[in-house]
């Protein structure tokens, strides 16, 4: 992966989780929720980071760990460095909004022993279940990818004759709507294996600028929606109800990285670096973003309220967002060596792990 294309990955990184921010705050502005409503941007940018996962994490399997102890350890060590405090925090503000309203406990903090177990263990969607912790329903997106994760992991390091039935194995645990989605993340593992097509500049260019022209037209004309009720009905897929049309604009993203891949993105060194820290703080945002939302609403109870409260809840937001992103890169070193400890234990385990990589795209995938 060049520099240049690794950039541009951080970019659509910070675009996509602003998006995904902006989207959920829709109940502080009348305006911008009718606009959301009828363009869901914010599903959008989930299937941008599926495919972007996708491509990263095989991208990070091939090139760079090539050792199956060294890919669970830092999947393992970036996924549980944000999740584990976003979890608490999510609990947090699921025990102070019942005493700012008067309700009772929800039901996961009546019975930790249980949930706490299927949240980390990232089991929420797996068979009949559909669980995220509470006021963290953007945790869904977290369950598909772990599991993805480790489906990659044993296609690619399995050895012998069990390597195949237990992908096989993996798939039919699988919820069917973490089936249906798993082709918007494997477009972008094809893209990252096959390479993609070699195109001069120029065509590269009309391609990139081609599909963010095609995506325009695919919202404004409601073609997403109209593949879907002509051809599947309703289809409802984790909140993804257009399924065909998730997987149109999976394409459409796939095809814009590659004809991107074949471009030179290079920035001034200042803004290069502004979007590099901004894009390591993303899994942050992603994770305590709606449960900062939902203690906004029960503090500041405006369900239509105007443009300022608006800019203010999600300004705080993003502040408090960003501080969390900090503290959380800064521990995860320690949640790393905590695993090394852990996993030396186990039978099997090299003395050696290589030390994190600098400079690669941050963020769960």
């Amino acid at each position: 992966m060049t520099p240049s294309f690794s950039l541009y990955l951080e970019v659509v990184r910070v675009v996509a989780t602003v998006v995904v921010v902006l989207g959920h705050a829709k109940a502080f502005h009348l305006p911008v929720s009718q606009f959301c409503d009828r363009f869901h941007p914010g599903r959008d940018a989930v299937i941008a980071f599926f495919v972007l996962s996708g491509f990263v994490i095989s991208w990070c399997a091939t090139e760079r760990d090539r050792d199956w102890r060294r890919y669970a350890l830092q999947r393992a060590t970036r996924v549980y460095s944000v999740a584990v405090p976003a979890v608490a925090f999510s609990l947090l503000v699921a025990a102070v909004i019942p005493m700012l309203a008067g309700g009772s406990l929800p039901y996961p903090l009546q019975k930790l022993w249980l949930y706490l177990p299927i949240y980390l263990g990232f089991l929420g969607n797996v068979g009949p279940l559909t669980e995220t912790p509470p006021h963290n329903f953007p945790w869904w997106s977290l369950n598909f990818e772990v599991w993805y994760y480790v489906v990659l992991g044993v296609a690619l390091f399995g050895r012998g004759r069990w390597r195949w039935p237990a992908v096989a194995l993996l798939l039919v645990a699988m919820a069917p709507a973490m089936l249906a989605l798993l082709p918007v993340w494997l477009a972008g593992v094809v893209l990252q294996r096959w390479g993609g097509p070699r195109w001069r500049p120029p065509v590269a260019r009309l391609v990139a600028g081609g599909t963010v022209l095609a995506y325009l037209a695919v919202k404004l004309g409601g073609v997403d929606a109209e593949m879907d009720q002509r051809l599947l009905g309703r289809v409802e897929t984790a909140g993804h109800e257009r399924l065909l049309g998730t997987y149109l604009v999976a394409a459409l993203m796939a095809l814009h990285l590659a004809a991107v891949r074949c471009l030179h993105f290079a920035p001034p060194p200042a803004v290069a670096g502004l979007i590099r820290r901004a894009a390591a703080l993303t899994f942050a945002t992603y994770l305590f973003h709606l449960p900062l939302f939902d203690l906004a609403q029960a503090l500041w109870p405006r369900r239509e309220g105007g443009l300022a409260h608006y800019a203010v809840v999600v300004a705080g937001t993003l502040l408090l967002c960003g501080l969390a992103g900090v503290v959380t890169e800064q521990h995860k070193q320690r949640y790393r060596s905590s695993l090394v400890r852990l996993a030396r234990r186990l039978r099997g385990w090299g003395p050696e792990v290589a030390p994190l990589p600098a400079g690669r795209p941050p963020g769960p995938g």
